[in-house]
């Protein structure tokens, strides 16, 4: 088996509730006991297992309770990689996750480790798969850092929000075989916002088993051949295998600090030029597919 560590990602989900105003900052790590990383990324055969292990530290100076858990990735509507909440449910590679425990209550300044294993299903088929352990502060913990309302407070109840930030320690495994890098370039579909901005969207396909970060760019001709906007190439999100997506394409933003020239009516054309981009690291020899296509559009 072959190990690679390299740098991810890191997400941050924040999630909100009613809850007591914080008393202030909580900041804490999770990653490789070793070098700190927050990703593992590892070659793996069909029924095969690896052991592994976490560190998670707090850097306050009070006590805080920890829920560690296991989940899958997601491909989200605009091509930014998610996962769920604690308490949905786990699919896919999440599953293949088995954590040592589930908790860890640290002192201030104090770290701690936990093991986890992951288990690659016999019948598993060749690609890439990822999944993430999720590490936060229980609510409850976070809540008892919370300065106490005074009577007047207790009489002005309010909304208050609390927002928690998790740390994402993404899981890649590959199943040696055949890799395939393909992407297919949708329809494209026009929205009018209610502040008169045009919205344009292009669907994103991942046709292939391997992740990939879709590479593109953009650009608006008018009536006339002459190009009205355009967007330099740059990373439109993460695309996992089997996912779709939708690429926004602002090409009339009302809100814009720099004066644009009205569309006028007529019909335009939108060029899009997108490359399926992979892990040079994890795959040195795959070579990223490149689609161009033209789109015509008509505003009445």
């Amino acid at each position: 088996m072959k190990r690679f560590f390299t740098a991810f990602l890191l997400t941050s989900s924040l999630w909100a509730q009613p809850a007591p105003q914080q008393g202030g900052t909580i900041t804490f790590s999770a990653g490789q006991p070793r070098t700190g990383k927050m990703s593992y990324k590892l070659v793996m055969e069909p029924g095969q297992v690896h052991q592994d292990r976490i560190k998670v530290g707090n850097q306050n100076d009070f006590p805080l309770d920890f829920r560690v858990y296991n989940t899958h990735s997601e491909t989200g509507p605009n091509g930014q990689i998610s996962s769920p909440l604690f308490g949905e449910p786990v699919k896919e590679a999440g599953q293949w996750l088995t954590l040592e425990k589930n908790a860890l209550t640290l002192d201030g300044g104090g770290q701690d480790e936990l093991g986890f294993s992951v288990t690659v299903p016999k019948d598993t088929k060749p690609g890439e798969y990822i999944a993430f352990i999720m590490v936060e502060p229980t609510p409850e913990s976070v809540d008892r850092q919370s300065p106490p309302q005074s009577q007047a407070g207790e009489r002005e109840a309010s909304f208050r929000l609390r927002i928690n930030s998790r740390f994402a320690l993404a899981v890649v495994v590959r199943v040696p075989g055949q890799l395939d890098n393909a992407i297919r370039l949708g329809e494209l579909s026009k929205t009018v916002t209610d502040d008169g901005q045009l919205v344009l969207r292009v669907g994103l396909e991942n046709l292939g088993n391997t992740y990939f970060k879709p590479n593109g760019r953009w650009s608006l001709r008018g009536p006339d051949g002459q190009i009205l906007r355009q967007d330099d190439r740059r990373i439109w999100g993460i695309m996992l295998p089997g996912s779709k997506c939708q690429h926004e394409i602002p090409v009339d933003d009302a809100k814009s600090d720099k004066p644009q020239r009205p569309l006028v009516r007529g019909t335009y054309l939108v060029e899009v030029d997108v490359t399926a981009q992979p892990d040079q690291e994890l795959k040195p020899t795959l070579k990223g597919e490149t689609l161009k296509r033209t789109y015509e559009i008509s505003l009445p």
